[in-house]
């Protein structure tokens, strides 16, 4: 993105990660004045993605975690990488029913890449 600032930070998989994720994350959100909902649903997104990659990629043993966020005044990109092994989503069984907070109508676009 042109003209955008661009955040890191590099995790170590375990209990401790989704924490660090949503604490790096408000913060991030807060230095840049995003608004509430956007900072709520980062916040939410990070802490329910780093979880699913320690609990279901790394299964407890040792990893690494590489978050980026990027903002410009116009787009906000969040990217989590990690060396897990893969993850197929066609393969796991749908969800129940959905919370009521992801039912929430929302002006943000949220796209998903699952991939190598």
């Amino acid at each position: 993105m042109s003209g955008s600032i661009r955040h890191q930070l590099c995790l170590d998989a375990g209990p401790a990660a989704a924490g660090e994720a949503s604490l790096w994350v408000r913060m991030r959100a807060e230095q840049h004045q995003l608004p509430d909902e956007w900072s709520e649903g980062l916040d939410l997104a990070a802490v329910e993605l780093v979880a699913n990659i320690c609990d279901y990629g790394y299964r407890g043993r040792q990893g690494e975690i590489r978050l980026m966020l990027e903002l410009s005044h116009t787009r906000t990109e969040f990217t989590l990488e990690d060396d897990a092994p893969a993850f197929d989503p066609s393969q796991a069984p749908p969800p129940k029913k959905l919370p009521a907070s992801m039912m929430r109508r929302s002006e943000a676009w949220v796209y998903f890449w699952c991939g190598r």
